[in-house]
């Protein structure tokens, strides 16, 4: 079966939230919906706290079959990656943050255990950082810069490859940088296949709390990823037109 290859952060891994505050048995996200309407197989590569040199990375060391598709869900400016001795568990349950943000019991629950059922990944010793716990000025000009041309490269690599791809938001709408050489950068990134760049999941759970993971938690649910991948397979049909 053809493959549809979904590569991402948390907003692109999904979850098994299928309504605000309820779990269920089944981990679903953006990759599932879009394959199952292309009936194609979902290989979920996608890791929760992921960054753009995260996804970048993937593409070079994953092998991808020729006749697939590449979906990539941009992860947050504001984050780059590190590596540990420690392996990183893609199915924690996340007791601390639950206890911490969610606003009722049932929330609690529901945060605590919305990324427990989701492919299980082994080998992977990359985490996460953020660059506010690294700088202090500049931030949101360096962070620009940092996913900017990670896109970019991204591109160069697609291209290489020469596998159909898709790229979107996750979170963050693509900004403005103020910085001139960014700004080039900027201007050599190919919008030809890249989904709505002023638009994002997150824009769709900002919009209603009925699609927030749970009270207290603004990932989306399965009712936010149906929402935003009914949209998408309608460009993506006009597109392949």
């Amino acid at each position: 079966m053809t493959k549809l290859y979904n590569l991402g952060c948390s907003f692109a891994y999904g979850n098994c939230v299928p309504t605000r505050n309820e779990l269920c048995d089944e981990h679903r996200g953006p990759g599932t919906y879009v394959a199952e309407y292309l009936g194609y197989q979902e290989v979920n590569l996608a890791c929760n706290g992921n960054s753009s040199d995260g996804v970048l990375r993937r593409l070079y060391t994953e092998a991808f079959d020729q006749n697939s598709i590449i979906l990539i869900g941009i992860p947050p400016a504001g984050r780059y990656q590190i590596i540990k001795s420690k392996m990183l568990d893609h199915n924690k349950r996340r007791k601390g943050k639950a206890n911490l943000l969610g606003r009722t019991s049932k929330a609690q629950t529901c945060m605590e255990y919305a990324y427990t059922k989701g492919p299980v990944r082994t080998g992977d010793y990359f985490y996460t950082q953020k660059w506010s716990r690294s700088i202090k000025d500049d931030i949101v000009e360096t962070a620009a810069y940092y996913v900017l041309f990670n896109i970019l490269k991204m591109q160069t690599k697609l291209r290489e490859l020469g596998i159909e791809h898709y790229i979107y938001n996750s979170v963050s709408r693509i900004g403005d940088p103020d910085n001139a050489e960014t700004q080039s950068i900027k201007q050599q990134i190919d919008w030809s296949n890249y989904y709505r760049p002023d638009y994002s999941i997150y824009d769709i759970v900002s919009s209603n709390v009925e699609y927030e993971l749970a009270e207290g938690d603004q990932h989306p649910n399965h009712l936010a990823y149906k929402v935003w991948s009914d949209d998408f397979c309608n460009w993506l049909e006009e597109k392949r037109k």
